[in-house]
């Protein structure tokens, strides 16, 4: 029989908590940046749900995209992994992740996705006030 693992160790906790806050760090990220690219709250809603989907449905248009038109792209590489690793809540629902548990080189990856993010939005927040997000970008 196997060994049971014991899930409420403080490791476990402690790793089950980094990974929902890497999560939630990227997600927010990304709202907040379609929230100063959009003018109203239907649409920031509409595009802080698309843009988190955006990046991984584009590589897998991509892909197949070139599997289907480009002679000799080889497309029998693990490149649904990759395209589930893009994003951290799509990472979750890799069946080839090993525990459910990102890789050091993937939450590196998800923290600078979150800075970039970050930085880019402050940029455009000093161009444009999301206080004033109905006017557009040129006075």
């Amino acid at each position: 029989m196997a060994e049971a693992a014991d899930t409420f160790t403080r490791s476990a906790i402690l790793g089950w908590m980094w990974q929902s806050i890497l999560i939630i760090l990227v997600i927010y990220a990304i709202s907040v940046f379609a929230g100063l690219v959009t003018a109203n709250s239907i649409i920031h809603f509409a595009t802080a749900l698309g843009f988190n989907f955006l990046v991984p449905a584009l590589y897998a248009v991509f892909v197949f995209y070139f599997g289907s038109y480009l002679y000799g792209f080889n497309i029998s590489g693990d490149w649904r992994a990759t395209c589930l690793s893009i994003s951290p809540f799509l990472e979750t629902f890799n069946v080839n992740n090993d525990g459910g548990t990102f890789s050091p080189l993937h939450q590196l990856y998800y923290v600078m996705n979150a800075l970039i993010l970050f930085v880019l939005s402050s940029f455009l927040y000093t161009k444009r006030k999301l206080e004033k997000a109905s006017l557009p970008f040129m006075n």
